[in-house]
Parts: structure tokens; C-alpha cells; sequence
């Protein structure tokens, strides 16, 4: 299993996962064209990719995740809330791509992925992150959380490799330009 971080941070996240002729997204969070660029000069290949997860509803999480899922073809993989938030957010249109709820420690087979979604801490709708099995290797994806909880150490803790978004820097948060209230929501637990 490899793994290419597309992009990460607040402008887009969007994670290639491949194994053999198979592969997943872990969201989508720059525009179809953006994704799709990033994804050839990582060297991977579309035809491959099997589906969409997503980890919460925030649009540097799901920018693209509608026009890639219909252009590609394949279902995008969320929780209930999320998936809500998603179907919202699309107004009164058609929604005309696959959408699959994930439910906590349910294990979803894609292709020859097995992956597991698990609670973590963000301040969104019901926010989680991904296990991901194949041909017994083990990754663990998890985004945006404010904070590990012993729950989330648990579910990683079997994990071969781990992707950790980690981009708050208490100093640079403390001087930067943030407004406070952004400032507060980002140092709580729910960050």
C-alpha cells in the first residue's frame, strides 16, 4: 500500500491511497482539475480509483468531492452526518452520484480495501477518521481533530502506517492574524 498526500492544510486535503490496480481518496478538497493534476504528477492514475472518503463536511475537505465522484464514476464513503451536511449544501439539485454511510466500527469492503471510520474531534457534524486495510497492512487517516482521544489512540494504535494532519503551531496561532474567535476554536478540544 502507498500512500501520496495531494495536498493538506486549509486550503485542500486530499489523500491517494494505492494498492496494485486499485486505489481510494481520502477527501476532496481542491476542484476535479486541481485533484486530477496533483494525481499525475504523484504518478497515479484515475482509472484506479475505487471511491471517495470523506472525512467531514468542510469545504477544504469536500471541494471537489461532488465533480470527481460523478466524473470518475465511483461512490464517495462518509457518515450520516456528514453526508447530510453534504446533501445540504447541495441545495434543491439532483444529487447524482453514489453516497455510502459509514457507521462507526462497520467495516466497508471497497474492492480490496477494507476500511473502518472512527469518531474523532472536530468541530463538525459527525467528523471521523478512516482504518484502512489491504492484503493485511493497516493505515490509519486522521484529519482535522482537536485533540487524540484514547478512543482514536485504540484504533490506531494496530496501524502498520499512520497519516496525521498536524498543522497547528500554538506560537504562530498565538501572533498570527487569526480573529480570536477563530483563534479559541482552533485551541479547543474540537479544533
Amino acid at each position: 500500500m502507498q500512500c501520496s498526500a495531494l495536498a493538506s492544510g486549509s486550503s485542500g486535503n486530499c489523500l491517494y491511497i494505492e494498492s496494485g490496480d486499485e486505489a481510494l481518496l481520502v477527501d476532496a478538497g481542491l476542484s476535479k482539475r486541481e485533484i486530477l493534476a496533483r494525481l499525475r504528477d504523484a504518478g497515479g492514475a484515475e482509472g484506479k480509483i475505487q471511491a471517495i472518503l470523506v472525512t467531514h463536511e468542510h469545504i477544504d475537505h469536500t471541494r471537489g468531492a461532488y465533480a470527481l465522484a460523478r466524473h470518475l464514476k465511483v461512490p464517495v464513503y462518509a457518515t450520516g452526518g456528514t453526508l447530510h451536511e453534504i446533501i445540504r449544501c447541495r441545495g434543491s439539485g439532483t444529487i447524482a452520484i453514489e453516497l455510502v454511510r459509514c457507521r462507526w466500527e462497520e467495516p466497508q469492503e471497497i474492492g480490496n480495501f477494507s476500511v473502518v471510520a472512527f469518531p474523532v474531534s472536530h468541530d463538525a457534524r459527525e467528523p471521523c477518521g478512516f482504518r484502512i486495510s489491504e492484503n493485511g497492512t493497516v493505515l490509519g487517516c486522521c484529519t482535522d481533530t482537536g485533540v487524540i482521544t484514547a478512543e482514536m489512540e485504540e484504533r490506531l494504535s494496530c496501524c502498520d502506517g499512520l497519516v496525521l494532519e498536524s498543522n497547528h503551531c500554538p506560537e504562530m496561532l498565538r501572533t498570527g492574524p487569526y480573529p480570536e474567535v477563530l483563534k479559541r476554536r482552533i485551541r479547543s478540544r474540537r479544533g
